[in-house]
């Protein structure tokens, strides 16, 4: 049920919510993040020169300078951006192509990550403030629409934030289960 935030070295928050794990690298050129589990929102600090990347599952979620949510569940990604704009991507594995197992990732590590010279991963679509998706892991494309949040939808779904849960029109099965990574007592 804890929660956590830390103010990295480069002046960017992380915020972790509760039954989260996230892995961080810095180097002199880039930022790395692997999203193991759980859901991180990020307050980024501008650096062109060092790209921003969060890597959950075979998604990579891209910034600069902007605000944005991940959370990784156990087919999807759902990304949420609240300032500024994000590029969505895709990490093409052979492995994942073979077994159809999103869970495999990260193939690589971060550190492999950061001294690859491989091509970029391939950009899906982008989102700006107010825009979230959610995004199937086991695929090679975008089968969701990016859905326009009113402000009430975006503090509802970020209220964790807050340390509340806000729920409206969700199923007693999606509340439950919710609840139970905040608290063992359902």
């Amino acid at each position: 049920g804890q929660q956590s935030t830390h103010v990295l070295n480069d002046g960017s928050v992380l915020w972790l919510n509760s039954n989260s794990k996230v892995e961080v690298l810095f180097t002199a050129n880039k930022r790395l993040f692997n999203l193991i589990e759980g859901e991180a929102h990020f307050k980024v600090q501008p650096d062109p020169d060092r790209p921003f990347e969060v890597y959950a599952g075979n998604r990579v979620v891209k910034a600069i300078g902007t605000a944005f949510s991940v959370y990784r569940l156990k087919n999807q990604i759902e990304v949420i951006v609240t300032e500024g704009k994000v590029d969505l991507a895709m990490v093409e594995s052979t492995l994942v192509i073979a077994t159809g197992d999103p869970q495999q990732f990260p193939l690589i590590s971060l550190q492999e990550r950061a001294n690859s010279s491989a091509t970029a991963p391939k950009v899906l679509t982008s989102l700006e403030a107010g825009q979230s998706v959610l995004l199937p892991v086991s695929s090679a494309s975008l089968e969701t629409p990016v859905e326009n949040n009113a402000p009430g939808d975006l503090a509802r779904k970020l209220s964790w934030l807050e340390g509340k849960l806000v729920f409206a029109g969700e199923s007693l099965e999606e509340v439950v289960q919710e609840v139970s990574r905040h608290t063992p007592i359902v």
